[in-house]
């Protein structure tokens, strides 16, 4: 009697997914440098390019243009991180694809080993076969030559027997 698993058919399309150990929110890691870099490049932009804002509300808030200098330097540092984080992406990703490879590469030398098995199987078989056929063949040679002694005792049918015995003795097998 087969098995039904209550979880899997009441969800089907739910795959148990594997909780990344740098996820927080919304965003990964990566995610969430990626946002940081953004926001320090829209310092960049406004903290260099202007000196003054003005608000909708009328106010207007000065700017020093020195902090820019401060947030590129951030970036550089932000920039260095995300290229180290896709590194290690790719990295992984051909590790997964040289592991695959290599999984692909063991079960097909599994399958050519199986294969060898079944033909050395099939080797003996056929080997036993022939051994059989050929004890076969020498009894009925043998079993003729008795046959014919005892219908026929002449000399020629017993030196045939005796030439067949000497073939058929322990020696032999």
């Amino acid at each position: 009697m087969a098995q039904v698993d209550p979880v899997s058919e009441t969800a089907p399309d739910s795959e148990a997914k594997p909780a990344s150990r740098h996820r927080c929110g919304w965003f990964d890691l990566q995610g969430w440098l990626e946002v940081i870099a953004g926001i320090v490049i829209a310092l960049i932009a406004l903290l260099t390019s202007y000196d003054h804002i003005t608000l909708p509300a009328g106010a207007a808030l000065q700017l020093p243009q020195q902090w820019g200098v401060w947030c590129i330097a951030a970036s550089v540092a932000l920039v260095v991180a995300d290229a180290q984080l896709a590194t290690g992406s790719r990295r992984r990703a051909e590790d997964q694809r040289l592991q695959a490879e290599n999984e692909a590469v063991r079960e097909r030398n599994q399958r050519l080993q199986a294969e060898n098995e079944a033909d050395r199987e099939r080797n003996r078989a056929a080997q036993e076969r022939e051994r059989a056929a050929r004890s076969n063949r020498v009894q009925a040679r043998a079993l003729r030559a008795g046959a014919l002694v005892q219908l026929e005792p002449s000399v020629l049918h017993r030196r045939f027997l005796a030439l067949v015995s000497r073939r058929t003795g322990p020696a032999r097998r």
